[in-house]
C-alpha cells in the first residue's frame, strides 16, 4: 500500500503537490509513482457515484495501483544536493517576490508625501537611496540637513556616491514646499519599510551565496549555468541521466518559481 499512497499524493496534474512529494518519500525508503490526471480521471468513470470525497478518491486510487500498475510513471528520488537546491531556490524566489511587493507599498507611500524623491531613484537597483529614507523622508527634514552634511551622513554609512544621492535629494526636496497632512505617519512607515527592503537584500545576498555553494558540488553546472534565466533551476534537476525520457523529468523536476 506504500506504492498507492505514494500515487495518490502524486496525482494532481498540477504537479504542485508532486514537486515536493519524492524528497518526502525517499527519506522513508518509498519509491513514489505518478499516474496522469486523464488516466486516473477515465478509471474513476467506472466507479458508481458522482460526489467526490477524500475517502472515494483513496479507495479508487489503491484500486488503480492494484489493477494498473504499469501504467504508472515511477518518479526518481533526487539526490542530497537536488533537495537542498529546490527549497533554497523556491523560498529565495518567494523571498524576491514579497521584496517586490514592500517596494511597491513604500514607494506608494513615498508617492503620498514625497513625489518628487520617489521619482529621483530606482529602490529597487540602490541600497544608498533605501539608507536616505531611513532617516528622512520628507522635504522639510533634507532641506535641514542641506547637501553637505547629508552628504557626510550617508558617508558614514557606508554609502556609495554618497554626494550624487545627497544632491538628488537635496534638489527634490526644494522642488517640493507643501507638505501633506499625514506625513508624519507616512514617513514614519516609509522608514520601516525601507529598514525591511534592507534586510530582505541582505536576506537575498546570502542565499545567492548558499546557491552557489551548493552549485558548486554540481557536475552540470559550470555548462547549465551558462544559460541566462533558467540555468539555476536545471542545475536543481541533478543529474538527467536518471529520466529516461523528456516526459520523466517533467514529472519529477525541480522547483517551480512564483
Amino acid at each position: 500500500m506504500s506504492h498507492s499512497r505514494a500515487i495518490g499524493t502524486a496525482l494532481p496534474p498540477s504537479g504542485e503537490r508532486l514537486r515536493h512529494h519524492p524528497i518526502r518519500f525517499s527519506s522513508h525508503d518509498q519509491n513514489p509513482r505518478y499516474v496522469t490526471g486523464a488516466k486516473f480521471a477515465a478509471f474513476k468513470k467506472s466507479f458508481s457515484g458522482q460526489g467526490k470525497t477524500d475517502l472515494k478518491d483513496s479507495y479508487i486510487i489503491a484500486e488503480f495501483a492494484r489493477c494498473l500498475r504499469r501504467q504508472t510513471v515511477p518518479v526518481p528520488a533526487p539526490p542530497r544536493v537536488t533537495k537542498e537546491l529546490t527549497l533554497i531556490l523556491v523560498h529565495r524566489n518567494g523571498l524576491s517576490t514579497e521584496r517586490t511587493r514592500t517596494i511597491n507599498r513604500m514607494r506608494a507611500l513615498l508617492t503620498s508625501i514625497f513625489p518628487e524623491l520617489e521619482r529621483s531613484f530606482d529602490f529597487a537597483q540602490s541600497q544608498g537611496p533605501l539608507v536616505l529614507l531611513s532617516g528622512y523622508q520628507t522635504p522639510a527634514a533634507i532641506r535641514r540637513m542641506g547637501e553637505s552634511r547629508l552628504t557626510a551622513w550617508l558617508a558614514k554609512r557606508g554609502v556609495r556616491k554618497a554626494g550624487a544621492i545627497a544632491e538628488k535629494a537635496v534638489t527634490a526636496a526644494k522642488a517640493q514646499e507643501s507638505a501633506a497632512s499625514e506625513e508624519d505617519l507616512a514617513a514614519e512607515l516609509v522608514a520601516e519599510l525601507a529598514q525591511k527592503i534592507t534586510e530582505m537584500n541582505n536576506r537575498l545576498k546570502e542565499l545567492e551565496k548558499k546557491v552557489k555553494e551548493l552549485l558548486s558540488h554540481t557536475p552540470q553546472a559550470p555548462i547549465v549555468l551558462s544559460m541566462p534565466g533558467f540555468g539555476e533551476l536545471l542545475a536543481a534537476i541533478g543529474d538527467t541521466s536518471r529520466f529516461p525520457a523528456a516526459g520523466r523529468l517533467a514529472v519529477g523536476d525541480g522547483p517551480r518559481l512564483p
